[in-house]
């Protein structure tokens, strides 16, 4: 016998729930998890050593996967890559269990198309908690946006989409079974929420505090003192310029993801990457110093509407 609709929702929508809340506090509790054994189980300053250099590594690999593969290449088509490179990045950025790629890009096309605006999933106008972790209870509601990725370039992407639990559990099975109980508690639970975390200050913070370079109509922000990621926290300068492969446009406005894709260009790794222009800098406010040796922009001719990936949300 089925189950009436309102029992079916009450079921599916106390699914969702658990899933939501495993995906947001089950990294943190890796990390309470991890300091708990280090202080019942002291390890030897080698291990030590070994954990501390595989986290660092591990929690880069990721930012940068979630940087370039999710956001810069798959959300806003600021370069194309080869195979191999759409696949490291995509795989990296699937084991920081943000969801699989195109629905991450999917929530975050049509945060741009409605940014601090009713329809945008995130946006810090409900809260702060809602902006920085708690929209992910509405995944319903953003699982309705049609999925632009139909065409053949995105073969690769789709089967990366398909089979995002199988990288999670191969992550989280090899921490595992080399490095023990600690490997998974603190090598991927931990790690994922510090990447997770970070990731969630870009929504939150990056829209309510911090330096505006561009007078863009929502309230993204650059918040300077996230500087040690990958460049995603000059949000400001992004919200302005979608599909600019570069983030840090001003002078003092480090960009180590932009930094990474010129290099693959230079060695052919990647192309067609969208770099800064003189339409970049149209609009920037008074005393902006742009870090890029560009026509110097008309300010008077404004065009404030940011452009999206090819195939995103229209407003």
């Amino acid at each position: 016998m089925r189950p009436e609709p309102f029992l079916k929702n009450l079921i599916s929508s106390a699914f969702r729930h658990v899933v939501v809340s495993a995906i947001i506090f089950g990294p943190l509790a890796g990390i309470v998890l991890g300091c708990w054994y280090f202080a019942h189980e002291p390890v030897g300053w080698r291990l030590a050593v070994v954990l501390s250099l595989v986290f660092t590594g591990r929690f880069y690999a990721k930012i940068f996967g979630v940087s370039l593969g999710y956001h810069r290449y798959l959300t806003h088509a600021g370069f194309t890559a080869n195979p191999v490179v759409e696949f490291m990045m995509l795989l990296a950025a699937s084991t920081a269990m943000q969801g699989p790629c195109m629905n991450w890009a999917m929530v975050h096309r049509q945060h741009h198309a409605h940014a601090d605006k009713p329809g945008d999933p995130h946006s810090p106008l409900e809260g702060f908690w809602h902006a920085h972790c708690f929209w992910l209870y509405s995944w319903p509601f953003i699982r309705k946006i049609k999925p632009p990725f139909d065409r053949p370039e995105y073969k690769l992407a789709r089967f990366m989409n398909n089979t995002f639990v199988l990288w999670v559990a191969l992550d989280a099975f090899s921490m595992y079974a080399i490095f023990g109980w600690v490997g998974l508690v603190w090598l991927w639970l931990g790690c994922n929420a510090m990447v997770n975390q970070l990731t969630y200050a870009v929504n939150s913070v990056c829209h309510m505090y911090g330096k505006r370079n561009f007078d863009t109509p929502d309230q993204s922000r650059n918040f300077k003192w996230l500087f040690f990621l990958s460049g995603e926290i000059w949000h400001n300068n992004h919200h302005r310029n979608p599909t600019c492969a570069a983030h840090g446009l001003m002078k003092g406005e480090p960009d180590v993801a932009y930094g990474l894709i010129k290099l693959m260009n230079r060695w052919h790794w990647i192309s067609d990457v969208q770099h800064p222009t003189e339409r970049t800098y149209r609009g920037m406010v008074s005393g902006a110093r742009p870090a890029y040796a560009v026509a110097t922009p008309d300010l008077a001719a404004l065009s404030l509407e940011p452009a999206l990936a090819p195939g995103g949300p229209s407003t």
